[in-house]
């Protein structure tokens, strides 16, 4: 993915862009790469999903 990102051109037009939870690794790269080819980028959405694995016992008196 980041060797085909470096070779999109600019998104000169582009003012908002949406993206999922996929563009997220560890280093950030494909975000960064986005951000870097948007200069006229007014709005980002990240769509994240977070899964809680937690267990809460819950007394009620």
């Amino acid at each position: 993915l980041n060797r085909e990102l470096k070779t999109c051109p600019v998104f000169s037009n582009l003012k908002t862009l949406s993206l999922g939870e996929w563009c997220m690794t560890a280093d950030f790269d494909p975000l960064v790469s986005f951000l870097q080819l948007s200069p006229n980028l007014e709005r980002l959405f990240l769509e994240l999903k977070m899964v809680c694995m937690c267990r809460h016992s819950v007394n009620i008196s």
